[in-house]
């Protein structure tokens, strides 16, 4: 019987002493808020969106050559403006205009065959067709000689590459899975795809000297593939080699001058070796080419004209046309050119480096119109459209505002600190040469704007949604009373949809009062 009334004591004690502290809490609280009546009336609210960013450039571009080779010329720099289709930079490219010079002589011959067996042929013409198509056989028998040359030389100085420079400084068991690369680098994949292209190509190393044996005595399409097979085994070597310089180039040492040298020496003579690779196969294609045609116009004028000999020789005129039009496109695949009118910001390669196909050589942006990137809560999504109007302040120009246009909202959804935001473009309507890239800028979107809408400040609401509620004066009582909210303005009011009417008094916290900034 005691215990119990112990028990029901000290419940007592522990219940009370809660009351208390709710109550001290309770009695804090208000002691910290000033509540003022504030009459609900009608008044102009105004609702925006806010964007966050800087100004850019409508476009920019990082461009590269198609091709590896070396770097002839660089006719701009960095802060000039070029416009479209201006050349930035270009290779070395005597061996292309060359074989671009031949194959139009080549069809301007087929065009005046055309001619001839149009007009019919006479017996001195076969004469002359015979005496060159034995010359034409000639340059393709030298032109086979000259793609023996450059194929020993790539094995030579593909032998030299591998052995003494890659395997002899920088690799421990190339052949091998256990392979080691004697430089140190945080770059693990970059490492193992070293090694592995060295493992790759060991049996490419292995055969060459005896495949250069066989070769001596190969027929021509045998040797242009040979020629192929050489061109893809030197890339592999060159990728090797282009790895060992950015690791030397990150590790940034003294004691690697002379491997570096070493390296950068094996790279341009790989480089150097594959442009002359390259030379020499075109000319045997050329070569075999003017043979077959040569060979054809002479069957051409013996066979006499006819309308299917007409359409034959038609059909090696659009050939040859086509092989100019190739050529004329491997020609501009030597030269970057500006894509739009605007202003180089970076050029990478200098004149005499090797350029790699494919990395970044030259970097421009667009002049004129410029844009603001930033992002949108998905709560405010739905409130803005493509178009919409924008008006933009910049930091750097206080107390102004630039018109712009909404341009762009991205269809997709990006988590920015686990929020979903969507990407907007804005772009600036008027060009100003006062606004430059990388200016901070803010841009406003309105959102609504209602000259005449019940309202009161969002300092007299508690909760959100649903539970949202406020205080009204009811006589000398408070009553805590639902609303229903809509939009809320710019100056720190929100819109009364249900729950309150026209001279309704509520409390509003003056403590809690704010100006509303959007997002």
């Amino acid at each position: 019987m005691n215990r119990v009334i112990i028990t029901t004591c000290i419940a007592c004690v522990v219940v009370a002493g809660g009351l208390g502290m709710i109550y001290y809490y309770v009695q804090a609280e208000q002691s910290q808020s000033v509540l003022v009546p504030f009459t609900v009336t009608e008044r102009h609210l105004t609702s925006e969106v806010r964007i966050s960013g800087s100004s850019k450039a409508s476009e920019t571009v990082d461009l590269a050559f198609k091709n590896s080779g070396i770097i002839d010329s660089v006719p701009v720099t960095v802060g000039q403006l070029v416009s479209t289709g201006t050349i930035l930079m270009s290779l070395q490219s005597k061996t292309f205009k060359d074989r671009l010079s031949q194959a139009r002589a080549a069809h301007n011959a087929q065009l005046a065959t055309l001619q001839h067996i149009q007009d019919g042929t006479r017996p001195e013409q076969i004469a002359v067709s015979e005496a060159q198509l034995v010359a034409a056989e000639t340059a393709r028998e030298n032109a086979r000689h000259g793609l023996l040359a450059a194929l020993g030389s790539a094995q030579s100085a593909s032998d030299i590459a591998v052995r003494f420079t890659i395997d002899n400084q920088f690799i421990t068991n190339p052949i091998q899975y256990n392979s080691v690369l004697t430089l140190t680098t945080s770059d693990s994949l970059l490492e193992a795809d070293i090694l592995s292209i060295r493992r790759q190509i060991q049996p490419s190393l292995a055969s060459w000297s005896k495949r250069m044996l066989v070769l001596q005595s190969a027929d021509v399409d045998t040797l242009l593939a040979a020629g192929v097979d050489m061109h893809a085994y030197l890339q592999h070597i060159a990728r090797i080699l282009d790895g060992l310089t950015q690791i030397l180039t990150l590790n940034n040492a003294t004691e690697f001058s002379s491997t570096e040298v070493a390296v950068a020496s094996a790279r341009a003579t790989i480089s150097s070796t594959d442009v002359a690779l390259t030379a020499a196969r075109g000319d045997l294609q050329n070569a075999q080419n003017a043979v077959t045609i040569q060979d054809r116009q002479l069957g051409l004028e013996k066979a006499g004209p006819t309308s299917a000999i007409a359409l034959a020789q038609q059909a090696v005129v659009a050939g040859a046309q086509a092989y100019v039009a190739e050529l004329h496109d491997e020609l501009d695949d030597q030269s970057v050119a500006a894509p739009f009118t605007g202003i180089v910001t970076n050029i990478v390669a200098k004149r005499g480096e090797a350029a790699v196909a494919g990395t970044v050589a030259v970097s421009m942006i667009s002049r004129g119109a410029l844009k603001v990137e930033g992002y949108v809560p998905e709560v405010h999504y739905r409130e803005i459209t493509v178009g919409d109007p924008v008006r933009i302040e910049l930091d750097a120009f206080p107390g102004q505002s630039f018109s712009g246009t909404l341009g762009l909202i991205d269809p997709a959804a990006t988590l920015r600190d686990g929020v979903p935001n969507f990407k907007v473009t804005v772009y600036f309507i008027n060009p100003d040469p006062r606004i430059r890239p990388g200016l901070t800028a803010s841009g406003s979107i309105e959102t609504a704007d209602m000259p005449a809408v019940l309202s009161m400040p969002l300092a007299a609401v508690t909760g959100v949604g649903d539970t949202a509620t406020v205080l009204r004066r009811v006589g000398g009582a408070t009553i805590r009373t639902p609303v229903t909210l809509g939009v809320t303005g710019t100056d720190g009011f929100v819109e009364i949809v249900s729950g309150l009417k026209k001279g309704d008094v509520v409390l509003v916290n003056e403590t809690k009062q704010y100006r509303i900034v959007p997002n």
